[in-house]
């Protein structure tokens, strides 16, 4: 958030602050083409991605008080034009994506085994959004972060981007966090890391300039092994990122200063439908209660809730006539 740098004011003080204009939110990350079972051998397309959920549930819930825009990089085919308008017509804005014109999007295919069980095979390595950042100085890509007051990245964006890009993403951000608030979760995908040694060393890297870190349970054990909440939460703390939220499934989440640890469960036990998406949208309620000012604790509980709804409906991006705002 703008002119505060780390420090950190009291709840009223940001709700006043930010009553009179739009707080504004930049994702980073890729949004992919997705062909979902259908029925009868058929596939149905589709549109998603980690960041651009978090971005789709961060403007159902928060605007016009949050504007939310996308960074990633698209082709100028007809589905990199689908994509673009999958991100208007949730209110996303566009004008952050940059154009590259000689590649286009990654896409996947979700297949179900006799139990339900999802596997999930891909088409990226070659997609316009690894080279969003491509022949970008450090100081360009400052430029463009430091129009926004919080930006979003996680994992798998910095899995997509080479060495040199994911560089100078970092030293980007490093030259504008005391302008911008930064969150990021992990969201581990272990195939598209070389190996596990250059992913800690990029998680280690994103805590350090994170205000935000929101940590699933299971990517860090994954990681790094056996833990428990607390002792992951430290973890990520002594690698300097602000404030830690551990999201340990559907029974709670441990919030994390340095100073406080506080244990928030959901409002209600449900028994989920399907889990897509969850922790994106857990992102978009913590992050975006955050921004307008709200403690840890309003945040958690608004991150329960907009997760409490996306688990009890198909996909990643439910219907909009299934969704109502989270009081």
């Amino acid at each position: 958030m703008r002119g505060e740098g780390h420090a950190r004011g009291g709840p009223e003080f940001l709700r006043r602050l930010y009553m009179t204009k739009a707080v504004r939110i930049a994702c980073i990350g890729e949004c992919m083409i997705e062909l979902a079972p259908a029925g009868d051998g058929l596939f149905k397309q589709g549109f998603a991605g980690d960041t651009f959920n978090t971005a789709a549930y961060l403007t159902r819930q928060f605007a016009p008080e949050i504007e939310v825009s996308y960074i990633t990089g698209l082709g100028v085919d007809p589905m990199s034009e689908g994509i673009r308008k999958a991100l208007e017509a949730e209110s996303i804005l566009t004008d952050s994506v940059s154009v590259v014109e000689d590649k286009n999007p990654g896409l996947y295919m979700i297949e179900n085994d006799d139990t339900g069980e999802r596997f999930f095979t891909y088409w990226r390595n070659d997609a316009a959004a690894k080279k969003m950042f491509a022949g970008w100085s450090v100081d360009k890509i400052a430029a463009l972060l430091e129009q926004f007051d919080v930006i979003y990245f996680s994992g798998i964006t910095l899995a997509i981007l080479d060495e040199a890009q994911r560089a100078a993403l970092f030293d980007a951000i490093s030259k504008v966090k005391d302008k911008v608030k930064v969150g990021f979760d992990p969201n581990y995908r272990p195939k598209l890391w070389p190996d596990s040694a250059v992913c800690c060393a990029a998680f280690e890297r994103a805590a350090s300039v994170s205000d935000f870190a929101l940590v699933t349970a299971d990517d860090h054990v994954a990681l790094w092994g056996e833990a428990d909440g607390l002792d992951i939460a430290k973890q990520w703390k002594d690698y300097g990122a602000g404030e830690v939220v551990v999201k340990e499934g559907a029974s709670s989440c441990l919030l994390f200063t340095g100073e406080e640890v506080k244990n928030v469960p959901p409002a209600a036990k449900l028994k989920p439908k399907d889990t897509t998406g969850a922790g994106d949208s857990f992102a978009a309620g913590y992050l975006g209660q955050r921004a307008l000012g709200g403690s840890q604790e309003e945040a958690a509980k608004t991150a329960h809730g907009v997760a409490g709804q996306v688990i009890m409906h198909p996909g990643a991006i439910i219907d909009k006539s299934v969704w109502t705002r989270v009081k």
